[in-house]
């Protein structure tokens, strides 16, 4: 994937992609068991320029948080539920929730019981 719209530098592309499409991106790879790669063209004179640095600034902070539920994980056991992904690494599942419901999130078709669950960022039960 790339920041913008081109693989290179290019002054005259300014449509740069979201920091929420870009970190949404890795999750939605990661919850089906692939590899993320994204694209960053530096400058002639090889800087980055400012709004990829925003961007990846951005993607650190969240992955300095919750980068246990991407690194070293695979797809999660369910991969039909609207506005949620899953990874799971040794024992572990991942919820990834994109848009909180004003309802319940319930999980159906999980094959062992949940024995505690507990928020990345914050720790919270």
């Amino acid at each position: 994937m790339t920041i913008n719209k081109t693989w290179a530098s290019n002054a005259n592309d300014l449509e740069y992609e979201p920091s929420e499409l870009l970190i949404r991106s890795p999750v939605e790879v990661a919850s089906r068991g692939g590899n993320f790669l994204l694209n960053v063209g530096p400058q002639p004179d090889g800087l980055i320029q400012p709004e990829f640095q925003q961007r990846l600034r951005a993607i650190g902070d969240w992955l300095a948080v919750n980068g246990e539920s991407i690194y070293g994980t695979t797809y999660g056991p369910e991969q039909n539920m609207k506005s949620v992904r899953t990874t799971a690494r040794r024992g572990r599942l991942f919820l990834h929730i994109f848009d909180w419901a004003s309802s319940p999130l319930e999980i159906s078709g999980l094959d062992t019981k949940v024995m505690s669950a507990h928020l990345l960022a914050g720790g919270n039960h």
